[in-house]
């Protein structure tokens, strides 16, 4: 992890980039699930107080593309603190924008390090 003279922290990838994520929208909130080459990701509503109680959803900016960012972020760095630092800024560049709700979305851990670096360079 490089810092910048702010003490914000640019993660490096805990995972190979070319890691595959998989959202798959089975039409209901709960039923929502995210697939890491081809295992189960858990939602990591334990990272903070949300008010979403478990699933995975994307496309709009609730507290649900919050967990989800939450979970991706935690996956790709292996970092919970990296996850809380860059989810909410993942979900407004990433989750609400590009990812259509009720749809499928397939992603690469290159593409979430290319957002979240698109992210950082904005802060800096």
């Amino acid at each position: 992890m490089k810092d910048n003279s702010i003490g914000l922290s640019k993660p490096e990838l805990h995972r190979n980039p070319e890691t595959v994520y998989k959202g798959l929208d089975h039409g209901s909130y709960f039923d929502n699930e995210i697939r890491v080459n081809g295992e189960y990701l858990e939602s990591r509503t334990d990272l903070e107080v949300v008010t979403s109680p478990k699933g995975f959803i994307w496309g709009y900016g609730g507290s649900g593309p919050y967990v989800t960012s939450l979970s991706l972020l935690a996956d790709a760095y292996g970092s919970d603190e990296i996850a809380r630092e860059y989810a909410m800024a993942f979900k407004n560049e990433y989750v609400w924008p590009e990812l259509e709700m009720g749809e499928n979305f397939e992603v690469t851990a290159e593409y979430i390090d290319n957002v979240v670096e698109s992210i950082y360079e904005s802060w800096i």
